[in-house]
């Protein structure tokens, strides 16, 4: 058969030939895979109007800020807390997390059964109230680092006492309530008297110099956002009464006399 007669794709195919058909181009990967995200090339193209392209850069940058869609959060399943920080950088990232104390110190949150760590995410399993606070995600790679604030508030609930609960105190002394109470987070404390509120913040109510008009029932409410508690006591005046007689004060007795009769026989 002449070679003009050949079908057109066996044409070139002979040793030493190269073929003519274009090869089939490498689908791209499908979005969201580690490989769309840093592929290995360093052209630029339109892909889609509506999902961009995140290509390996010509020169290093630093660990960006995290977009406004994506910033930390904090989730929570049962009694398990999870802290998610998250960005997008290259070289690829590492994470650290610190607990930032008030007086801003930063120490580095000790890892183990309870508090794991998987990539930018710490995990925090059975938390309890002493795990709340300001936590820092280190975010850092060979060009720079960048700090990541993320606030936790570890729930528990609401409760509160009032101690001693029946006080009874004398007529002009002092006396004192202490509002002990437990749960987070506490939001506000306040006091009331016979369900009048008392310009008191504070845990301990002290009363300098008791009367008449502080006898009575003492509560102390707790609250925040979501639920409220109360303890309450009682305060009892006891009063010295001095018996008067005709507006005369009673004098002590003397000395007692025994008397004696005389019978005279005539």
């Amino acid at each position: 058969m002449p070679k003009d007669d050949l079908p057109r794709e066996l044409v070139g195919r002979g040793r030493g030939t190269s073929s003519s058909v274009p090869p089939r181009p490498t689908p791209p990967p499908p979005l969201g895979s580690a490989s769309s995200l840093f592929p290995r090339r360093r052209n630029v193209g339109l892909i889609s109007n509506h999902f961009p392209l995140c290509l390996e850069p010509v020169g290093p940058i630093s660990p960006p800020d995290p977009d406004p869609d994506h910033r930390p959060y904090v989730s929570r399943f049962s009694n398990t807390y999870t802290l998610y920080c998250q960005v997008q950088a290259y070289p690829v990232p590492t994470y650290r997390w610190f607990k930032v104390s008030e007086d801003e110190n930063q120490t580095a949150v000790e890892l183990g059964r309870y508090v794991r760590q998987v990539g930018g995410t710490l995990v925090i399993i059975n938390a309890k109230v002493e795990h709340s606070g300001k936590y820092l995600c280190a975010v850092e790679n060979a060009v720079g680092i960048r700090g990541i604030d993320i606030e936790l508030t570890v729930t528990a609930p609401l409760k509160a006492q009032v101690e001693p609960k029946v006080q009874t105190v004398e007529f002009g002394q002092p006396a004192t309530f202490t509002c002990s109470y437990q749960g987070n987070p506490v939001k506000s404390l306040t006091w009331l008297k016979d369900g009048i509120p008392l310009d008191h913040k504070e845990a301990v109510l002290r009363i300098g110099t008791v009367g008449h008009a502080d006898k009575g029932m003492y509560q102390c409410f707790v609250r925040n956002d979501q639920e409220s508690a109360q303890g309450t006591a009682e305060l009892r005046l006891e009063e010295e009464c001095v018996p008067q007689l005709a507006g005369l004060p009673l004098r002590s007795p003397g000395k007692s006399t025994e008397l004696a009769s005389l019978t005279l026989n005539g």
